[in-house]
């Protein structure tokens, strides 16, 4: 039996460590505006208070803010 190919989708880091990955959100067809409001809907502020955002086609964007991995 031969089944259809799956498209498996490869998560886009968007920021590192603070550092919007400028590049990585052009690739993937978004903004600087669009980012800004996506970690607004999950309470960040600002890039740099983020440790690690993440984007997944079909799942969205995953945030883990620098104050979660110090615990603070």
């Amino acid at each position: 039996m031969q089944l259809p190919p799956k498209t498996v989708y490869v998560p886009v880091t968007l920021i590192r460590d603070g550092e919007l990955l400028h590049d990585e959100l052009v690739e993937i067809g978004k903004n600087s505006d669009w980012l800004k409001k996506e970690l607004k809907n999950q309470g960040v502020d600002k890039f740099r208070d983020v440790f690690l955002a993440e984007w997944l086609e079909g799942e969205g964007l995953f945030v883990q803010a620098i104050k979660q991995v110090s615990g603070g």
